[in-house]
């Protein structure tokens, strides 16, 4: 795809090895395992700003801050367990937004499964507290067992006007979102 970040969730010790198989063309990798079947990580052209690499715990959230033409930029990845009955409003309440709302001034370019509808809390409360949108127009990302209903779970947020491609799967159950992400000089 040639993007310049790529965000990635659910790494397992089975795919990590393709961390390292792609650290020629994202030289900039900075990863948050949890145990052997989970993780988050962010992959980067750019450079990383030294020190601002970042995990939650539990499990949720992949942090870097980069280096960009137009200023520093924060790049996050993120994966949240489903809505009730599971955890995921307390995960999103007690680990997410509080994580992000501390993070120091910067643009937010997030981008992961957050098992919920655009619609849904989960979506609106990280878009208010990272001071972001989602970007483009909503697109199946995945087929909800048993029936195969595709609906759209994966989404890109970002500072600025944007679109996306939903791209193949390539092993996973979920199909993989390229977004193109206007980032505007900040005044």
């Amino acid at each position: 795809s040639d993007a310049d970040v790529v965000t990635l969730a659910e790494v397992s010790l089975r795919n990590r090895s393709l961390l390292t198989q792609l650290s020629d063309t994202y030289p900039y990798q900075f990863l948050c395992p949890l145990g052997n079947r989970l993780g988050e990580a962010v992959l980067s052209r750019l450079p990383m700003v030294p020190g601002s690499g970042f995990c939650t715990d539990p499990d949720a959230l992949a942090g870097m801050m980069i280096e960009t033409e137009v200023g520093p930029v924060w790049v996050v990845a993120l994966h949240v367990s489903w809505p009730w009955p599971y955890a995921q409003a307390r995960q999103i309440a007690q680990g997410v937004l509080p994580r992000l709302a501390g993070l120091e001034p910067a643009p937010v370019v997030l981008g992961g499964d957050f098992n919920s509808v655009a619609w849904q809390n989960s979506v609106r409360s990280v878009e208010r507290v990272t001071g972001s949108r989602r970007v483009g127009a909503l697109r199946p990302t995945f087929a909800l067992p048993p029936l195969g209903l595709p609906i759209g779970i994966d989404h890109v947020l970002g500072p600025g006007r944007g679109r996306i491609t939903v791209m193949p799967g390539l092993g996973s159950d979920h199909n993989g979102v390229l977004a193109e992400i206007e980032l505007l000089p900040r005044p």
